[in-house]
Parts: C-alpha cells; structure tokens; sequence
C-alpha cells in the first residue's frame, strides 16, 4: 500500500540496506532492492549485482560495484549502507566483510511519496532471476562488526528453495 514506505530512510540520511541473494551463474545487473523516485540525478537508492557480477550500490544513475563475483548459485550476505550527511561515505559488505568504501560523489535524495520495488529497478529493466530472502532497510549505518555478526547468525537459517516470481510492478513493489 501507499503507507508502506513512509519509515524508510529520506534525503541523504543514514541507512543500510541488508538482504541474502543467490544468482544462477551469469545472470547478472539484477536489482535487489530500490527505493525513490523514478529518473533524477540522486533520487534513487538501490542494491543490486552489476554485469560483472559484483555487488552494486546506485545513488540514482552513480554506481559504484566491488568485490568477487556473486552470481555463482551460492547463498550471498549482502549490505550497503551510507553513513548519513556527517561523512557522506557509503561501504559495501559482502558476507560479512567490507570490500568498499568511499565518499559518495552524489548523495542520495530520497523522498516518502516515491516508489519502492523487490526484485528489479524502479526504471523498467529485467526482473531478477534468482533468489531474494530477508531484505531489511535499517534508518541508521549499521558497522561493519554488527553485519559480520547477523552474516554468522544467518549461516545457520534455512533459506528458501523457490525462485522469486515474475511479478507484475504493482505486486513487486509499490508507492510509498
């Protein structure tokens, strides 16, 4: 629904965005989570596995990608998350250990009456292919340490089997 969003991280305020991924090999420059508005310079805030497979994170069409493939049919921890207006840096963690972090060129400018989706771009692109589980918006930075620790915790749920489904936007996301 429309009030669904209205908690989520505004402006260029501290967030983290956390979720678990899986991708068949090659399948790959697949959105996991974005919020925002549509089109703009800095008024989207996503996650997301580039071509090259590598973990993603976009201020609206700013992206910077780091570390190892991930699109290998494995279970992937999966964080990013910006500091907030003090520092404007953003870090990457990747099954629980930082493998990025640097000062944002463009800060995010997100804003409570714009969009949100699971599972592909606010922009239309392709779906994502893979497996999605736990996706969790934080309005805070969350440290490397306190990641590394819900990395542990997570080894030892069951994720799930199925596939997340082609979904028509209206059911894949929604205004916030």
């Amino acid at each position: 629904g429309d009030a669904v969003g209205r908690g989520f991280p505004q402006g260029d305020a501290a967030r983290t965005l956390t979720a678990w991924v899986r991708l068949p090999p090659g399948d790959s420059d697949r959105c996991v989570f974005d919020y925002g508005a549509k089109g703009g310079a800095s008024s989207s805030f996503h996650m997301f596995v580039d071509r090259a497979g590598q973990l993603g994170l976009g201020v609206g069409a700013t992206r910077l990608s780091a570390g190892p493939r991930i699109d290998d049919d494995r279970w992937h921890f999966i964080a990013v998350m910006v500091e907030g207006p003090e520092t404007g840096r953003v870090r990457m963690v990747l099954d629980g250990r930082e493998i990025a972090g640097r000062p944002l060129e463009r800060r995010p400018d997100t804003r409570v009456s714009d969009y949100w989706t699971v599972g592909r771009f606010i922009e239309p692109a392709g779906y994502y292919r893979g497996r999605i589980d736990d996706v969790r918006l934080y309005g805070l930075a969350l440290d490397v340490a306190e990641l590394g620790r819900r990395y542990e915790e997570g080894l030892r749920a069951a994720r799930p089997t199925a596939a997340v489904p082609n979904l028509p936007a209206s059911k894949a996301g929604g205004r916030l």
